[in-house]
């Protein structure tokens, strides 16, 4: 896993935990990344039923999905070429998911509406 990733989750994980209805991530692993997956879905689900603005929920989700989408890439740049084009992805989505992380916090403190 990249330190761009590793990144993300870190803030992912204390956007979710910090949440009016907390969400506890497992960490991952590199034994059992389906699990993970699998959680992450779960959030994506889970983050509807928050008691929070709807922008705010479009923000965390767009979030889940960028760092569940170069999580994918990592996966497939390790299983076939290692193409640098695919790590770039990697990077831009997990800026992308920060950014929407950092609105989500944004909204939730009142700084933006």
């Amino acid at each position: 896993m990249t330190q761009a990733v590793a990144g993300a989750l870190d803030l992912l994980m204390q956007v979710a935990i910090g949440l009016p209805i907390p969400i506890k991530l497992p960490l991952p692993t590199s034994t059992d990344f389906d699990h993970f997956f699998e959680a992450l879905g779960r959030m994506r689900v889970l983050i509807e039923d928050e008691p929070i603005p709807g922008h705010a929920i479009g923000h965390l989700d767009q979030a889940v999905l960028m760092i569940q989408t170069s999580m994918d890439l990592i996966h497939i740049a390790a299983s076939h070429d290692e193409i640098e084009w695919r790590y770039d992805a990697v990077h831009l989505h997990c800026a992308a998911a920060a950014a929407n992380l950092a609105l989500t916090q944004m909204i939730l403190n009142g700084q933006i509406e």
